[in-house]
């Protein structure tokens, strides 16, 4: 695997684990807001996201910026998927010319066995 091909194997691994991240906060989000199971790291969270996105004040509609959030990770889960089939295509690519390859490398070897007797 060379550079190009690790940072994009990295940089898709980042996609990922951000749209982990989103998948939590929008979790945490639901639970919140249908008051289930909420510990203080959940309102925590929830406060923390809250300023981050510039929702700030008593009067904030927790279901509004959950409505955001949400249509941030659709939009995210469909670029992720996306980076996903492109490295897979890319890869099945290079597995197939590394095959050619080393099939082209022991055809000549043998050629080359049998020029020699």
């Amino acid at each position: 695997m060379n550079q190009k091909s690790y940072k994009a194997e990295y940089e898709q691994q980042l996609l990922e684990a951000q749209l982990d991240e989103e998948e939590y906060i929008a979790d945490t989000f639901q639970r919140v807001i249908k008051g289930e199971n909420v510990s203080e790291k959940d309102l925590k969270l929830v406060e923390r996201v809250k300023k981050e996105r510039g929702h700030t004040g008593r009067d904030v509609d927790s279901a509004k910026v959950l409505r955001d959030i949400e249509k941030g990770l659709s939009e995210r889960r469909s670029v992720v998927a996306k980076n996903r089939k492109v490295l897979k295509k890319r890869r099945l690519e290079r597995d197939r010319v590394r095959r050619q390859r080393r099939l082209q490398h022991e055809r000549r070897r043998a050629s080359g066995v049998e020029r020699e007797m």
